[in-house]
């Protein structure tokens, strides 16, 4: 009973948000789709297909998991977010009293958050919705430093691999951090570069979901130019039609299918199973022809 009413208020909570900030503009691309399946990106802002709901039953338990990890996710960024507005609050008083109400001091405020903006770049049709922008005001110079973050949360195993053990600098382990986060959070970098004239600084707000640690990673401006790079090539790729099959485009990964709201329009060549692909390894369901 408690599963079944928590999992259709998440859904709720899903379609809330999918029309704030989707309906009626299905024709974009998402930034957060970077570096993901090509076929997907077609049906979701091309066909603009729309999303099959989720039921509640057995089938769909991964799902239902899967919605609670987004919700605890997005918790975690509100909660995240209202720090940084009530930060902005508290020091944006300009003028700082004495108990007798005198004037004691200007305050210059060196540190301003933007929180969740809107971005978009109209000539590769691409919009999304960063987490943070970190205005900073430092002495000597006539415009701040601009500094792009994204939060994301992670388990404690992935944690590990983006920080071995000793780990103490700001740039995590490049073979886990993820290639798509990066390009995402390099798609949002472009927006704000021309909103602002330049951009310092980007990386990740890493949040450990088992300890609550957090930690910043650094990622190389270059993303930006990349996710440039990326968009354009999907724009060219999507002139010519839904994209073929083949691995590392469309799909990113094998096992991404059976997750995907768009399997049974796509029918991806992995069998009649919707099981993804280490579960089809696991038993022994091999021979996957993906080129076409």
């Amino acid at each position: 009973m408690f599963e079944r009413i928590y999992h259709d208020y998440l859904l709720h909570k899903q379609r809330l948000n999918s029309e704030e900030r989707y309906e009626g503009r299905e024709g974009w691309y998402h930034a957060s789709g970077a570096g993901l399946c090509s076929r997907k990106l077609y049906y979701q802002s091309i066909e603009k297909l729309e999303s099959p709901s989720k039921e509640f039953d057995d089938v769909n338990a991964k799902s239902q998991k899967g919605q609670r990890r987004m919700r605890l996710g997005t918790i975690i960024h509100e909660d995240i977010q209202n720090a940084l507005i009530y930060y902005n609050n508290i020091n944006n008083n300009n003028i700082v009293l004495k108990e007798k109400k005198e004037i004691l001091s200007k305050k210059k405020k060196s540190l301003e958050f933007v929180i969740e903006e809107e971005v978009q770049i109209r000539d590769l049709n691409v919009r999304g919705f960063y987490d943070i922008l970190v205005l900073e005001e430092v002495d000597g110079q006539t415009h701040p430093l601009v500094k792009l973050y994204d939060i994301k949360t992670v388990d404690a195993w992935s944690w590990k691999n983006l920080y071995p053990k000793g780990t103490k600098n700001e740039i995590a382990n490049d073979l886990f951090e993820k290639e798509n986060y990066k390009l995402q959070l390099g798609t949002y970098g472009l927006a704000v570069r021309e909103k602002y004239g330049h951009l310092d600084q980007m990386g990740f707000i890493y949040y450990n979901t088992n300890t609550q640690i957090l930690r910043k990673s650094i990622v190389p401006l270059e993303y930006v130019e990349k996710a440039r790079r990326y968009w354009y090539s999907i724009n060219e790729e999507h002139s010519k039609g839904v994209p073929g099959f083949r691995m590392g485009t469309s799909p990113a990964n094998a096992w991404v299918c059976g997750y995907c709201d768009y399997f049974d329009h796509c029918k991806p060549p992995v069998g009649q199973s919707k099981e993804p692909d280490w579960k089809l390894k696991r038993k022994k369901k091999r021979g996957l022809k993906w080129e076409i």
